[in-house]
C-alpha cells in the first residue's frame, strides 16, 4: 500500500513516514519492499538494485524541481514496490506547476495512496517550532550531540520572536489546511 503524508512541516511527518516504512517492511504487506522517498516532488530516480531489481529512490546528486508532475506520476506507476512519502505544501507552491497539472496530480494521489494529513493540535507550538528553526538555521537534528550543538546558544540566550513571525507561520498553517481540504480525500 502506498502511503502519502501531507505536511506543512514541523509536525512530525519525517518521524511518522520513517515509522510507517519500518512497520510496512516488517509486516511485508502486499509488497516485498516498501521504500521511503521522503519528499515526493523533488528528485526521484529509477535505479537497479542487485537484490530487488528496478527501484525508485531519491536523486543522489541533489534534489530539485527538475521533473514535471506527469513524470513523477510515471515514475511512481512503474515502481515495483510500495512507497511511503510526504508532500509538503510549500514544495507545491515553489514548483510553479500549472493548476491543471496540480489538479491531475492530486487526483492521481487520491486514487493511488492512503493519505494522512499531519496536523498540530497546538498551533502556538507549531509557530514557535518554526521560529526556533529560523533562529537555529536547522530544520531537524538527528543526534544528541547535534541537538546540543545547535541549541546550546538558544538555551543560553533564549529566542526573541517577532509578532509578525508568529502571524506568518499561523497563516501558512491555515493555507496548508485549506489546501488539504480542497484537494485531498484524507484517510487519517
Amino acid at each position: 500500500m502506498n502511503v502519502l503524508i501531507l505536511t506543512p512541516d514541523r509536525v512530525g511527518s519525517t518521524l511518522l513516514q520513517r515509522l510507517i516504512t519500518v512497520y510496512a517492511n516488517i509486516n511485508e504487506n502486499n509488497s516485498p519492499l516498501t521504500i521511503n522517498l521522503h519528499e515526493l516532488t523533488n528528485g526521484l530516480v529509477e535505479y537497479n538494485n542487485s537484490r530487488y531489481g528496478n527501484m525508485l529512490g531519491k536523486k543522489p546528486d541533489g534534489w530539485g524541481y527538475h521533473q514535471n508532475l506527469h513524470e513523477i506520476v510515471n515514475l511512481i506507476d512503474r515502481a515495483p514496490h510500495d512507497i511511503v512519502s510526504r508532500l509538503a505544501y510549500y514544495h507545491l507552491k515553489n514548483r510553479n506547476d500549472s493548476k491543471s497539472d496540480q489538479l491531475a496530480f492530486y487526483q492521481y494521489l487520491n486514487e493511488n495512496f492512503y493519505i494522512i494529513a499531519a496536523r498540530r493540535k497546538n498551533l502556538f507550538e507549531h509557530a514557535m517550532s518554526w521560529c526556533i528553526s529560523a533562529e537555529s538555521k536547522k530544520l531537524n537534528v538527528y543526534t544528541f550531540e547535534e541537538k546540543y550543538k545547535v541549541f546550546e546558544k538558544i538555551s543560553r540566550n533564549g529566542v526573541h520572536v517577532q509578532e509578525e513571525s508568529m502571524e506568518k507561520y499561523l497563516n501558512q498553517y491555515n493555507e496548508y489546511l485549506d489546501w488539504v481540504d480542497r484537494h485531498f480525500h484524507v484517510n487519517s
